[in-house]
């Protein structure tokens, strides 16, 4: 008798198509499980993609990362202590929900990721060798990359600023900086590749600590935590074991949270501290929180269809072209404030901008899309194993910010110089 073989991503898929009618049916009835078993069933299946990935500690402080964000509504219920100072969508039902789609959006990773631990990490960095140039063009690069700095590094220092002004000032940096600054990891990075003197990688790690120093002291923490990751995965982690990540993050953590602190006027003490009066102020709250408003707007009936059409559109465009020439109010976070008026904290979890604009099959996309970045890392190419690293360099923004646009903008700006620079050596090569 022949035995019947089902695919195991069917069953899983099976899995999801049950998750998200559960998800559905919780919400319309309003009777969900404990919120802390559906955390911690968020936590187990963080731990099953872990069991994948162990190998690969690159993955494995992005899905650090990605936990924190699991855990950003833990306060709440464990302790009853506020997450945000806002009151709009605050309560047991709608954090509920929010924690599923999470959990939809990780499990959409588990479905599609392949097991690393029987596979031999590619060394991107041993494997150029036919991309490096010689000293004269490595110059040359070094000038491009000062040039570019002085063109686009702009910003008044908020560290020194006085109290209230801080945030201003941090504002205004914001509004002048503008997005060049945040593609400067590209240049960087295939400098790194190419570039074989010792003394000239020296300058290059000199003119990476001033960028970093930059922006810590003009409060452009997104653009500095992905330059350290840059780093961090090429020349770091592969010395470190998944205790020493774990401590890694664990500082990486308060870092971030005292250069949050610093745009609002608050003393170094205060930054070390997560509390805010009786509330919990971090920036994995804040996400949550504008994910919980851009999930209750929908679920609620606050956005219209067009809306979410409109937006999920205006996204796939921003892929290619940069969001200044699409209509204003395009992305889920202000088009949601720009309708319903409710505030929120910026940003806005991955899970809920997939939801946003394609609903339950969101989630799905979005894990799908991770999975495939993640596999990248098999790749017995420089290219592929390079698209691999600038994705995990910059999940900063993209798992908390721009999820589709950044995701693949970035990417193609990679590819678009990576053949660039074939084209050159080829040329020079003749």
């Amino acid at each position: 008798m022949q035995t019947l073989k089902v695919n195991s991503k069917v069953i899983l898929l099976t899995v999801y198509l049950i998750l998200c009618i559960f998800t559905e049916i919780f919400f319309q009835t309003g009777h969900y499980p404990q919120p802390l078993i559906i955390i911690g069933f968020n936590l187990l299946l963080t731990y099953a993609i872990f069991q994948k990935i162990k190998s690969s500690p690159v993955i494995i402080l992005f899905i650090i990362y990605l936990t924190t964000y699991s855990l950003g509504s833990l306060p709440y219920f464990l302790f009853s202590i506020n997450i945000v100072p806002y009151f709009t969508f605050v309560n047991d039902s709608n954090f509920n929900y929010t924690n599923l789609i999470i959990i939809l959006y990780n499990f959409g990773i588990y479905t599609f990721l392949t097991d690393f631990n029987k596979k031999i990490e590619f060394k991107f960095l041993n494997a150029t060798t036919d991309l490096k140039v010689g000293n004269g063009l490595s110059f040359a690069i070094i000038l491009v990359l000062i040039f570019y700095l002085i063109l686009f590094l702009k910003g008044e220092v908020i560290i020194n600023t006085d109290g209230e002004n801080n945030f201003d000032q941090y504002m205004d940096n914001l509004s002048n900086q503008g997005g060049a600054l945040e593609y400067f990891i590209i240049p960087l990075y295939i400098s790194f590749l190419i570039i074989k003197d010792k003394m000239l990688k020296f300058i290059l790690f000199g003119i990476s600590i001033y960028f970093i120093y930059f922006c810590i002291t003009r409060g452009y923490r997104i653009q500095m935590i992905q330059i350290v990751l840059l780093i961090t995965n090429l020349f770091i982690i592969y010395n470190f074991n998944t205790k020493k990540v774990l401590i890694l993050s664990f500082i990486g953590f308060f870092a971030l949270q005292i250069l949050g602190s610093l745009k609002h006027g608050h003393s170094f003490e205060d930054g070390v501290s997560i509390f805010a009066g009786d509330e919990i102020r971090t920036n994995q709250t804040e996400v949550f929180y504008t994910s919980t408003v851009l999930l209750s707007s929908v679920k609620y009936g606050l956005i219209q269809v067009g809306d979410r059409i409109f937006s999920a559109t205006c996204a796939i465009l921003a892929m290619i072209i940069p969001p200044s020439l699409l209509p204003s109010q395009w992305h889920p976070t202000l088009s949601v404030f720009e309708i319903t008026k409710v505030p929120n904290g910026g940003g806005g979890h991955i899970s809920s901008h997939y939801y946003y604009w394609f609903g339950y099959l969101g989630p799905l996309i979005g894990g799908y899309l991770t999975a495939s970045a993640a596999r990248l890392r098999l790749h017995s190419n420089s290219l592929g194993y390079g698209l691999f690293i600038i994705i995990f360099s910059t999940y900063p923004r993209w798992i908390s910010y721009e999820p589709i646009s950044q995701f693949f903008r970035i990417s193609i700006y990679f590819i678009l110089i990576y053949f660039l620079l074939r084209v050159i050596k080829f040329t020079l090569g003749r």
